[in-house]
């Protein structure tokens, strides 16, 4: 009896067809993708602003948070009579408007020229960090608060773009906790997913500028710089 076998082995004509079907889908999809990822990232970057001045705001309007209209932020120390030598009340005054899962006040104390630790994780997975420099925080016209923002936490790709000196020469602003900091577009974060958010003592917020100076120039991601916040009269 002739037994008739079924051949159930692909031709090469069709693995041939269905290899070049895969290449074209991934040629496709694959940049979509990727660009998904940094639209993404720029929209929690405009949340992190808004919700940045909205804190910052409220704490302008709490007189516990913000004495003297005049001297700012850097009368919020304990006596309130003497200028603060550190960032640490305006970090942990910061921190209470958010809604946190993870907080260290110890990550508050952090001067410039060492790479800070998260101080907070909030609810929507956002990573905080913060930075002070403590010979601005007196003065208008330059920022002496550093917040540096990963937009989506333990996700990658966690490094941070700065074409103005911010990773090593002269800024230093590169965060710990395992993330990157390149100083050139196209050396490997041309998405980034952490950032810089500057505030003075007046509660004046901007985009990351070069060094501590606000007027300095701005990162190539945004160059917008939010309104001031204002202070209700009653």
């Amino acid at each position: 009896m002739k037994i008739n076998r079924i051949k159930n082995a692909f031709t090469l004509a069709e693995v041939l067809v269905s290899l070049t079907v895969i290449g074209i889908l991934s040629a496709t999809l694959v940049p979509v993708l990727y660009n998904n990822m940094a639209k993404e990232s720029m929209v929690m970057l405009k949340k992190a602003y808004q919700v940045t001045g909205k804190a910052v705001s409220e704490m302008i309007n709490d007189y516990d948070k913000y004495p003297d209209e005049d001297k700012g932020f850097t009368y919020i120390s304990e006596t309130k009579s003497t200028p603060a030598t550190t960032g640490a009340d305006f970090c942990t005054n910061f921190a209470s408007y958010f809604n946190k899962t993870y907080y260290n006040s110890a990550n508050c104390a952090t001067e410039y020229g060492t790479k800070p630790e998260p101080f907070m994780r909030t609810s929507d997975g956002m990573k905080w960090y913060f930075i002070y420099n403590k010979d601005y925080l007196t003065t208008d016209e330059q920022y002496g608060y550093k917040i540096i923002v990963d937009v989506n936490g333990t996700k990658g790709p966690n490094c941070q773009l700065s074409t103005l000196g911010h990773c090593t020469s002269g800024g230093n602003f590169a965060v710990g906790d395992g993330h990157t900091c390149v100083e050139a577009v196209g050396a490997g974060c041309d998405h980034p997913d952490t950032f810089i958010i500057s505030i003075n003592r007046k509660g004046r917020i901007s985009a990351a500028s070069s060094y501590w100076a606000g007027n300095a120039g701005q990162e190539p991601y945004d160059a917008k710089i939010l309104e001031t916040p204002t202070k209700l009269s009653w």
